[in-house]
């Protein structure tokens, strides 16, 4: 039993919120699809998307009064950096001369960093941060590359719903929300363009 706790643990960190769509944002960069018109985009993409939120873990380890909110502290406070760093990515989108594919990027997930908010914070239901950012960075992957991403999009939303499961982290309904908010608001925004 202690095993599969360490796996799950090792797969809740190896597939944090940001690392999964720096990922995913490198692997449709390197595929060229028209998702990106130049570097720059990219950059923003990767600052905003991953690097901001990754901030929120040094920021509440290095501030003695962050680190004794514990793990709660933590969620919090990686919401926070997380839509800060989504709303320079979307205002990046919005501003720029970027494509509508990169655009729905970006409003996927500030929409779904403002639905995880209300649902969290107003609803008092904790629908899951990580499996929203697992799977909106897998359904676009799916979208836009098809073939082997379907499968490997799967398989690791299979792990992160079996790990936040199995490290008693969310429910499943809570997991199953937390998917919807952002697969559901990328397929929406994608049938526009």
């Amino acid at each position: 039993m202690k095993v599969l706790d360490t796996i799950a643990k090792i797969v809740r960190v190896i597939t944090v919120p940001a690392v999964t769509t720096g990922c995913a944002m490198t692997l449709l960069w390197l595929s060229e699809t028209p998702i990106y018109s130049g570097v720059t985009d990219y950059v923003i993409a990767m600052l905003g998307l991953t690097a901001v939120p990754l901030l929120s873990y040094g920021v509440t380890a290095a501030v003695p009064a962050l680190r004794a909110k514990g793990r709660e502290g933590q969620r919090k406070y990686a919401m926070y950096f997380s839509a800060a760093g989504y709303l320079l990515c979307f205002v990046y989108a919005l501003a720029a001369h970027t494509t509508a594919a990169y655009r729905v990027i970006a409003c996927t997930y500030m929409i779904s960093i403002v639905l995880l908010l209300f649902l969290n914070k107003g609803m008092h239901f904790k629908a899951s941060g990580h499996a929203c950012s697992t799977a909106g960075p897998l359904v676009a992957m799916c979208y836009f590359l098809g073939g082997w991403a379907v499968p490997a999009g799967i398989a690791v939303c299979a792990l992160v719903i079996w790990a936040s499961m199995e490290t008693k982290q969310h429910r499943f309904w809570e997991l199953m929300t937390g998917s919807a908010v952002s697969g559901v608001t990328f397929l929406c925004l994608a049938a526009l363009i």
